[in-house]
């Protein structure tokens, strides 16, 4: 009877001894699922993830797209999933693994157009630099910041917009990172 078991279910345990750990990849932009793991040359940034995933070849790699919330619950609930090119801050560092940097490329600033908007001497520094956010919203309190919700832009950065009043942030929500760029400037 046991050699019965053992040839009925030999098969199972094989085959679940076998099978490849999966990784769920997340991206906030829908496009990325249309060229991660495909043989072909793309951009910087999509190159180099499919260099790291086509060498995961341990892994059974599942791509999906969420919205950064999404992907902020995803991270801290499940314990397969992955996200490329997160900034790494103190209170992502609480529920997040950090490995370096896929690749570095400089797509997350603040932006204004200077020539619309002379800012006064009292808020620069003597580089001409913007002291603080807080400076630039004291001054124009009627002002308002255009930001994607949940998009780190560095601890420096994401303490002064803690401290911002609400009333002068615009939080942008359900777009991915290259929309949400280019309707913030528009």
């Amino acid at each position: 009877m046991k050699y019965l078991f053992f040839f009925l279910f030999y098969p199972v345990l094989l085959g679940t001894a076998l099978a490849k750990t999966e990784i769920v990849w997340m991206t906030d932009d829908k496009r990325d699922l249309q060229e991660l793991l495909l043989e072909r040359h793309n951009s910087i940034g999509l190159d180099t993830i499919n260099l790291v995933l086509n060498n995961l070849q341990a892994y059974k790699i599942e791509l999906q797209y969420a919205s950064l919330s999404r992907i902020d619950r995803e991270l801290q609930t499940k314990k397969n999933a992955c996200v490329g090119n997160r900034l790494k801050t103190s209170e992502r560092l609480k529920d997040n693994l950090f490995s370096l940097p896929v690749n570095i490329h400089p797509s997350l600033r603040l932006y204004y157009l200077k020539d619309n908007i002379r800012l006064p001497k009292s808020i620069l520094n003597s580089q001409q630099q913007l002291i603080s956010l807080n400076a630039l919203f004291e001054h124009f309190p009627d002002k308002i910041i255009g930001k994607e919700k949940n998009r780190s832009f560095g601890p420096l950065i994401d303490k002064q917009l803690s401290t911002i009043d609400h009333s002068n942030i615009a939080n942008h929500v359900g777009v991915n990172r290259y929309n949400a760029i280019s309707r913030l400037f528009f």
